[in-house]
């Protein structure tokens, strides 16, 4: 049976909440789902717990030297065999059913699906929902539906061949601007949905929270 949905979960020293996410992707009631696992060198509990997962034969697992988070997920690219590509981050998870309502719409056609996010922040839930809309020019996506301001990389579904040219910087902090303005560059029609949620939350040792003014 050839495999629908790849989902990449990068980990690094997640330990605490690693489970949590990759209990909620394996919820999602997706038939011919992959999830990958990409171990970047972590040093907690985080590589024997991807490996439980692998023994069940509920996910693959790469371990690989610590790279950041673009190298992570340019392994989980390399890896995936499905028709649609989409992320996770291991501090992350997401509502049940999620994937299985929005997976209909890229097979109609979308090379994005954007979905609708709860942020968690300093000072409270902040609900993102970017509405019911179909983008085919993806100028008007990037500017007017302001697509450079919620770029984050999870809370899509990609084609996966929009990633045939495109991998993310590694070494680069808010790598997902740039490689989205990318993947655009490939895509004919972005449908954002009020439908779905991505449970973005806070976490003090993260990239967000860790940079600077400068990155």
């Amino acid at each position: 049976m050839s495999i629908t949905l790849s989902v990449i979960i990068p980990v690094f020293n997640v330990g605490r909440t690693l489970r949590r996410c990759v209990d909620s992707v394996l919820a999602q009631d997706v038939d011919a789902m992959e999830v990958i696992l990409v171990d970047d060198g972590s040093t907690d509990s985080s590589p024997a717990i991807c490996d439980d997962y692998a023994k069940e034969g509920r996910a693959k697992v790469v371990h690989q030297k610590n790279g950041g988070l673009s190298a992570a997920r340019n392994s989980g690219i390399a890896q995936a065999t499905g028709r649609f590509i989409t992320f996770v981050d291991s501090d992350d998870y997401l509502s049940p059913d999620t994937y299985r309502t929005l997976l209909p719409l890229m097979e109609d056609g979308c090379d994005i699906v954007e979905f609708a996010v709860e942020r968690q922040t300093t000072r409270g839930i902040v609900h993102l929902n970017f509405g019911d809309r179909v983008f085919t020019d993806m100028r008007v996506y990037w500017v007017q539906g302001q697509a450079y301001a919620h770029s984050y990389a999870c809370n899509k579904l990609y084609r996966r061949e929009l990633f045939d040219n495109v991998r993310y910087p590694v070494g680069q902090v808010f790598e997902d601007v740039p490689a989205l303005y990318q993947l655009l560059q490939h895509a004919k029609k972005v449908r954002t949905v009020s439908t779905g949620l991505y449970h973005y939350t806070s976490n003090p040792h993260g990239i967000t929270l860790q940079a600077d003014g400068k990155d």
